[in-house]
């Protein structure tokens, strides 16, 4: 039977259907609002914000994209055509791809196609959707390669029917970290996208009595509104 079900999967696919992949898709296509003009505003720690608006979305029969551009309030300087940023979300049948370009005048080095995660281009959800899946790809970084690992961590249904998803992301044996080791949480929810980010710093030494201390710290933010049209 299964034999069965897997060759008419193929034999379809062949002619362009894509009727064995819908659930998949579907699942992932949940995760955010699919209405233009929908605006979402972020709080985080020291005076940290964001605001971004969905200004378009593309689909064809093996991908869907959304088009958002953003900008950063954040105290360092209110002239919003100098904080700007535009995200990429690519859906296909099986992953959402984050692509980012990031246009702000103040941000970090190295940070061109990147916001606040150290990983760019990055696969932010992976089908099947379930606890403890997890995927992998690769970093570069100054010639270095490492392994970045995504895990969905949790799953929880809400009062309101809808599901939110928190990922865990690691990486190990990268230096600048404490204890060598990078992580990132995110939580998106359906209809709603990214509700909450954080990850760890760089180590920041601090000189106690004339000893070098290294601390770890955690970033975050929060989604605090959206607005749909």
């Amino acid at each position: 039977m299964f034999f069965r079900i897997s060759l008419i999967c193929v034999v379809m696919g062949l002619f362009g259907f894509s009727s064995c992949m819908i659930n998949k898709s579907e699942e992932l296509l949940k995760i955010f609002p699919d209405q233009i003009g929908v605006q979402a505003r972020y709080v985080g720690m020291a005076e940290y914000a964001h605001k971004v608006e969905i200004t378009n979305i593309t689909k064809d029969k093996n991908k869907t994209i959304y088009n958002i551009n953003g900008y950063m309030i954040n105290g360092i300087s209110d002239e919003i055509e100098k904080r700007q940023f535009k995200i990429e979300y690519i859906i296909d049948q099986n992953r959402i791809v984050e692509k980012i370009i990031n246009n702000d005048e103040y941000r970090k080095e190295g940070y061109d196609n990147k916001l606040n995660s150290l990983v760019p281009n990055q696969i932010i959800l992976k089908t099947p959707l379930r606890v403890n899946h997890s995927w992998e790809q690769e970093l570069v970084i100054n010639n270095n390669s490492y392994v970045v690992k995504t895990t969905i961590v949790e799953i929880n249904l809400l009062n309101d029917g809808k599901k939110q998803y928190k990922t865990k992301l690691e990486i190990d044996n990268i230096e600048g970290y404490f204890n060598n080791k990078y992580m990132e949480e995110r939580v998106y929810e359906e209809g709603k996208g990214l509700v909450s980010f954080s990850n760890t710093m760089a180590i920041y030494k601090i000189d106690i009595d004339r000893d070098l201390i290294e601390e770890d710290f955690l970033f975050g933010y929060a989604q605090a509104e959206i607005t749909y049209k």
